[in-house]
């Protein structure tokens, strides 16, 4: 039992540590940390670190049925549903 709560510990800590990484990091810039707190190198208020246009950013929520792909409009319970949602920015940086 001690086993599969270590391996699920684990696995949770491997998983969390590959979905939260990002490749701009601080590793990127030699180690270097611009969050501005205690200790760090910098701040991110540098030039080619963020752009100074935020762009317009669009959001879809579209909901359908499962059973016939047909659009929702209304909640009705023991019904299956499909939900996808999207996005995108004119200028993601």
């Amino acid at each position: 039992m001690k086993k599969k709560i270590l391996l699920f510990t684990s696995s949770i800590v491997l998983f969390a540590a590959l979905t939260m990484s990002y490749e701009q990091g601080p590793a990127h810039y030699a180690d270097s940390n611009y969050s501005g707190g205690p200790g760090s190198s910098a701040t991110c208020a540098q030039a080619g670190c963020h752009t100074s246009t935020a762009g317009t950013t669009t959001i879809a929520i579209d909901v359908r049925k499962a059973s016939d792909n047909s659009p929702v409009t209304a909640y009705q319970g023991d019904t299956t549903y499909i939900i996808k949602i999207s996005g995108d920015n004119t200028n993601a940086n």
